[in-house]
């Protein structure tokens, strides 16, 4: 137990252990297994937050129920049971909606998300929807480049869409 700026032993000089704890900010749990570059999700109180070791600075205050995290580009993190997309390295908003589910399609840059019951797809990448939440279903498998299954007035289906 020491100081890694000074090295001072902390047993040696309990004031400077007290002193050196008032500069961390202390979290419940570190989600290691999930780390891109240098973000990584942590956990005060129950609640999630995106840190930067390599600043290090709380990009994304710990205010959120659960995360997923896929890129250095995008997360999806939880809040009053809604799903938003945010950017972890800058920590601003991406989707302007919220979303009762996303399902993360594997690989590509986008999700089939839920919104007021209905399903669609939006890029993570920068909000837009490439399949506007319109139907009851979307078959998540990659059943074709640039289509989907879709079932709408309980019918299914093929929609083209562009990214």
């Amino acid at each position: 137990m020491f100081c890694p700026n000074c090295g001072n032993a902390f047993n040696a000089q309990q004031d400077a252990l007290t002193r050196y704890k008032r500069k961390l900010t202390f979290y419940d749990f570190i989600e290691t297994y999930k780390i891109i570059e240098n973000l990584v999700a942590v956990r005060k109180n129950g609640l999630y937050g995106i840190f930067n070791i390599s600043t290090p600075n709380l990009i994304i205050p710990c205010e959120y129920e659960d995360f997923e995290f896929y890129s250095v580009d995008f997360i999806f993190l939880k809040k009053n049971n809604n799903w938003n997309i945010y950017n972890p390295s800058t920590g601003n908003k991406i989707s302007k909606d919220s979303f009762e589910e996303i399902n993360k399609e594997d690989y590509h840059p986008f999700a089939c998300v839920k919104k007021n019951g209905l399903w669609g797809m939006i890029s993570c990448k920068d909000g837009t929807y490439l399949i506007n939440p319109n139907y009851e279903a979307l078959n998540t498998a990659n059943w074709h480049e640039n289509r989907k299954l879709a079932k709408k007035d309980g019918l299914w289906g093929c929609i083209e869409y562009s990214e």
